[in-house]
């Protein structure tokens, strides 16, 4: 699995700092501990494992990808909802993962929110992507990282507010 990860860290990482954020940080750290309550983490240019997550999901090589995200967003986190962070981290773990067995977007249904979070938002963000403005995700992410994130980029960027675009992914979510 270290080996995965590693060469998940060679082949992703260049992509996501190439296409969010070139300036990223360059020398990353990675660590495996059993003492973290969740199964990773990102900060800085750091990103730590849980050993027991490892052992018994060998298969989960693209979750390097998921956390070195956080690292190319590098958000001051002050107005950034927490679930834009999670779902643009998911968001490309599904377009440049590179070993994403078993794992896929949560497909819609009655009763999700586009503030659920994770897989939920990152299909939320592909069908804007796809259905409504393509270079959305990474306009997003630049507002974020920026400082400059407010609800209105949604309908700066769309021509449409976060309430009417999800109102019609609710109606039509198919990609």
């Amino acid at each position: 699995m270290k080996k995965d990860l590693v060469e998940n860290f060679f082949v992703v990482y260049p992509k996501l700092k190439n296409d969010f954020n070139t300036k990223a940080p360059v020398n990353i750290t990675f660590e495996i501990e059993s003492a973290i309550s969740s199964p990773a983490y990102a900060s800085g240019s750091k990103v730590t494992y849980q050993s027991e997550w490892l052992a018994e999901h060998p298969e989960d090589r693209d979750i390097a990808t998921h956390e070195m995200t956080h690292l190319v967003q590098a958000y001051n986190w002050g107005n950034i909802p927490w679930w834009i962070t999670e779902g643009i981290a998911d968001y490309t773990r599904d377009k440049y993962g590179i070993s994403n067995a078993g794992w896929t977007l949560t497909p819609y249904s009655e009763g999700q929110n586009y503030d659920n979070g994770y897989r939920i938002t990152a299909r939320f963000l592909k069908w804007i992507e796809v259905k409504i403005k393509p270079g959305f995700v990474k306009h997003l992410d630049t507002q974020c990282r920026t400082g400059n994130y407010s609800e209105s980029v949604w309908s700066s960027f769309t021509g449409k507010t976060l309430q009417e675009l999800w109102t019609q992914y609710k109606a039509d979510p198919t990609i």
